[in-house]
């Protein structure tokens, strides 16, 4: 099987690539051959290849070799099932953990820590502003009337169901998690199937993909205008913030919360200062996004969300409808020009084109 890659009008650098493969090809690990010699690792499961192409110039085209190969014990990016959280760690190193359990009112991830090994999001249970921002997170504020952001009284719960499609591999890591949103008293408002795919990308900038689909199982859902939500949101680390070290711009060229929020951009960076090194973490909306672009509900105080509903207004999810969230996380050295930011987005939003052949 060969895969031929065209870069298009962006010149790619360590890029994560997914692509359809024909009916029949098989689950499991791939190893791709340039015409150099050098070997990219793959893995393909439901369907899908995906791997990380380290670099492809503007307007440039690359042939790989695809061939079958055997799973490696010890994969580079590994996703480990606990009681009540998954472990992921990403080129060896731990990365953060998807925590599951009982003890907080809805799952969250985190924290995150960033290229040098530093605590990049805030995740704090002692913490009493704003508590319920827990590094990495999907929520919102008025579902059908229930409020799954804060955590106030009468508040409603994200509750896990289980773990599956656990992925570990060389090329990525990645798990689906089954969660159901309730009201207060834990009866069923919509069920939530979350995906979390995070790619062997340098720690200068780790990628990983954060997927949320609402499913209308028990009725409508009413999602209510408010600012209090995201779906996903980031609070970053106290050194991180505008009110210490710290900037957030987005890609329309908005900085700090005077100009960023409640504005629209395609991502959003936040970024400072954390043991002596600049570090931060950015949200890329996706095109496919049903509102695309977000509002951005970023605060100088640390909190950054991709907001869908304060001035979009309300959406109805109709009985047996889903609607699905996308977007990807960067986790970066340097600032957002530094790190490229918009380059990123660009192979998010405009993938490289692949053909498959024989």
């Amino acid at each position: 099987m060969k895969l031929t890659i065209q870069a298009g009008f962006h010149a790619r650098q360590n890029c994560p690539i997914a692509v359809r493969l024909p009916d029949g090809a098989s689950y499991g690990a791939y190893t791709l051959t340039t015409p150099a010699g050098d070997r990219i690792p793959a893995f393909a499961a439901a369907g899908t290849l995906r791997f990380v192409l380290p670099s492809l110039g503007e307007g440039e085209e690359l042939t790989l070799t695809a061939e079958k190969t055997a799973v490696s014990p010890s994969p580079a990016c590994a996703s480990v099932q606990l009681a009540d959280r998954i472990a992921v760690s990403v080129a060896g190193r731990p990365y953060t953990e998807y925590y599951f359990g009982e003890k907080t009112a809805k799952p969250y991830l985190g924290p995150i820590y960033g290229p040098y090994g530093e605590q990049i999001t805030r995740l704090n249970f002692d913490e009493k502003e704003h508590r319920h921002h827990r590094s990495v997170w999907f929520s919102h504020g008025i579902v059908n009337g229930t409020d799954t952001w804060g955590e106030g009284e009468g508040h409603g719960y994200i509750q896990n169901l289980d773990i599956s499609d656990v992925v570990s591999s060389d090329a990525y890591t990645s798990f689906v998690a089954h969660n159901v949103w309730t009201d207060r008293d834990h009866r069923a408002l919509a069920d939530d199937t979350t995906v979390f795919r995070f790619y062997n990308t340098p720690a200068s900038a780790c990628v990983f993909d954060a997927e949320l689909t609402l499913t209308a199982s028990y009725g409508d859902v009413l999602l209510g205008a408010t600012k209090e939500g995201g779906p996903l949101a980031v609070r970053v680390n106290y050194n991180l913030t505008a009110e210490n070290t710290g900037r957030f711009e987005t890609g329309a060229g908005g900085v700090n919360e005077k100009e960023v929020w409640m504005s629209r951009a395609p991502w959003c960076d936040y970024y400072g200062i954390e043991d002596g090194r600049t570090v931060g973490i950015a949200i890329l909306d996706n095109p496919a996004n049903t509102r695309y672009p977000a509002w951005w509900h970023a605060r100088n105080y640390g909190l950054m969300a991709a907001n869908f509903f304060n001035r979009g207004g309300d959406m109805r999810i109709p009985s047996g409808a889903s609607e699905t969230f996308r977007f990807r996380v960067v986790a970066h050295a340097g600032s957002a020009k530094a790190a490229a930011i918009d380059a990123k987005f660009a192979d998010y939003a405009y993938p490289p084109t692949v053909t498959v052949t024989d």
